[in-house]
């Protein structure tokens, strides 16, 4: 089998964005066609401050949880997306600064995406990491499992990611997005069928899938790169 290419994955244009939707995959509408691994990177790092907005009241009064409890409350802010990479980046700084070990994962989860936004990428994958290393079994942490998948995927460090992704879908097994991420590495690995069967049970878990990602296209774009790997 020749050296694995870059997948390419054709992304329908014509699904209309809305912000509020959970559901990562309808951003996936941003580009025409994209690596594969860059997509899911962006459809997660758009739905996931959506998800966590709104759930983080009641904190204790203290100083580093006024910070942290400021950094959320702008989160469910009509122009959060323009706060994210100011205010909400400041304030979580400031409450890390303080008492890094008591702020909670979720806040570390957020404090990547900022630094993400801002081009900030090393210190966004250092927050990941602090989340799954904390507390691994988190549920918020199926999708940092699924981001640090895709950074590696990207990379070509396969096994790594891989493991990434496995301990996502481990967290829930029934998460599309993990799926789909598992097949564009299994296609980088040069395991065709596999990465074929992944997309399918994507698709078995969230028909939904093909208003954003074009699986059929997908399929024959692997036939023709098998074809051109040869044996």
């Amino acid at each position: 089998m020749g050296r694995a290419r870059p997948i390419e994955v054709p992304v329908k244009h014509n699904v209309p964005l809305n912000r509020f939707k959970t559901d990562a995959l309808s951003h996936l509408g941003k580009t025409s066609t994209t690596n594969m691994y860059r997509s899911i990177m962006l459809a997660i790092l758009v739905g996931i401050g959506l998800t966590l907005a709104c759930g983080r009241r009641g904190l204790p009064q203290d100083d580093y949880s006024i910070y942290e409890q400021k950094a959320w409350a702008l989160m469910c802010e009509t122009n959060m997306e323009e706060l994210m990479p100011t205010l909400i980046l400041s304030n979580l700084n400031r409450a890390i600064q303080l008492k890094p070990d008591d702020v909670r994962v979720e806040s570390y989860i957020l404090r990547a995406h900022c630094w993400d936004m801002i081009g900030e990428r090393e210190k966004a994958i250092r927050d990941w990491k602090m989340s799954i290393d904390r507390e691994p079994n988190n549920p918020t942490n199926v999708n940092t499992y699924c981001i640090l998948a895709s950074i590696d995927g990207e990379k070509k460090d396969l096994p790594i990611a891989l493991d990434y992704i496995n301990r996502s879908i481990a967290l829930d097994p029934e998460y599309s997005v993990a799926h789909c991420t598992r097949a564009a590495i299994y296609r980088d690995m040069g395991l065709i069928e596999d990465a074929k069967n992944e997309l399918n049970l994507a698709l078995e878990l969230d028909p939904q899938i093909t208003n954003s990602i074009d699986i059929p296209e997908f399929f024959n774009s692997t036939n023709d790169w098998v074809k051109e790997s040869g044996p």
